[in-house]
């Protein structure tokens, strides 16, 4: 993989700072999780939490058509 431009290491630390989670900021780089997460630690900068919803959210959701925690993560 090339290396990281310093705009693209600034677009990075943007979309950090931003609370942006991993799998979106793969799509715009076009790198994987890992690559992902290994620059936002050599950059020094605390990695987004990532929320993950347990198998009775998901339930209720679907049960009450209630959409917006999928929109957010």
């Amino acid at each position: 993989m090339p290396y990281w431009s310093h705009e693209e290491e600034n677009a990075l630390r943007s979309m950090v700072e931003q609370g942006k989670p991993i799998e979106e900021i793969c799509k715009v780089f076009h790198r994987s999780p890992e690559a992902i997460r290994l620059k936002i630690r050599r950059l020094g900068l605390e990695p987004p939490k990532t929320v993950r919803e347990t198998e009775s959210e998901k339930s209720y959701y679907k049960t009450h058509n209630n959409n917006t925690a999928h929109q957010n993560g």
